[in-house]
């Protein structure tokens, strides 16, 4: 018996713009810090390890929540 199949819509995701907060007078620290708050990101960490808030700025800005991977549910054919 074949299970089914479940179709999802894709998800685009858009890149965070940097450039626009800057130019509303925001920091990259300003960045770095809500990007690393909406991704659960060690924003300390990063700079204990020597990153700058711009680079982390960069990095995060391509990530979103809805990218995150999510817990697939389990089929009843395996909580048997």
């Amino acid at each position: 018996m074949a299970e089914d199949t479940i179709k999802l819509d894709p998800i685009v995701v858009k890149p965070y713009d940097i450039d626009g907060a800057l130019n509303e007078g925001y920091t990259y620290k300003d960045i770095a810090s809500h990007l690393s708050e909406k991704n659960s990101y060690n924003l300390d960490g990063a700079i204990k390890e020597g990153y700058n808030y711009q680079e982390i700025s960069e990095h995060l800005s391509n990530l979103t929540s809805s990218n995150k991977k999510l817990k697939e549910p389990k089929s009843e054919s395996y909580q048997k």
